[in-house]
């Protein structure tokens, strides 16, 4: 009955759209949008402040919404040690001192986790918050904050990159020189 309807469909979708799908130069495609994608990130990210050395990474995660989904994001390399923390984990949680990156998608959104990383930043001064999600107009009162609108990977590389001065890419392409 209803499954074999649902079959049905879904074969019809394929002989429908299966050939408009292939084309020749789709890899020539997918390299371009690499490319550009690391062209925007690079320069969303260009003016993020430098670490002079390795840095710690706290790496807050607030949940997200089932149309997101589970996936890893906001993974920095800035040479220093990586805390994976969650909102119930920050009221025992003191704050952390030396270069630091707070990464946070929706950080004013729970006010637990935005009072503590509020509280970071006040106590460290080489402390900079990465908002990854959509940033709140609260952030503008903050003193250094990152937005890079969005938490895709190939903006954490280039974050990482412009914070360590690194002259790395995210998915490697060639590019003129």
């Amino acid at each position: 009955g209803r499954l074999t309807n649902a079959a049905d469909r879904v074969a019809a979708l394929r002989r429908t759209w299966s050939p408009l799908a292939i084309r020749p130069d789709a890899d020539d495609a997918i390299n371009e949008g690499r490319r550009r994608s690391v062209e925007v990130a690079t320069t969303l990210t260009a003016g993020a402040p430098r670490f002079a050395g390795p840095a710690a990474v706290i790496h807050i995660d607030t949940g997200t919404n089932p149309a997101v989904g589970v996936t890893p994001w906001g993974r920095l390399e800035l040479g220093g040690e990586t805390i994976d923390l969650i909102a119930a984990d920050l009221p025992t949680t003191p704050s952390i001192g030396g270069e630091l990156a707070i990464v946070v998608r929706r950080a004013t959104a729970h006010p637990n986790v935005w009072a503590w990383i509020q509280q970071q930043l006040a106590d460290n001064p080489l402390a900079v918050l990465i908002e990854m999600g959509w940033p709140d107009p609260a952030l503008d009162a903050q003193p250094r904050v990152v937005r890079t609108l969005g938490c895709a990977a190939v903006l954490a590389d280039a974050l990482s990159s412009a914070m360590t001065g690194a002259r790395r890419r995210a998915n490697p392409v060639s590019s003129p020189t």
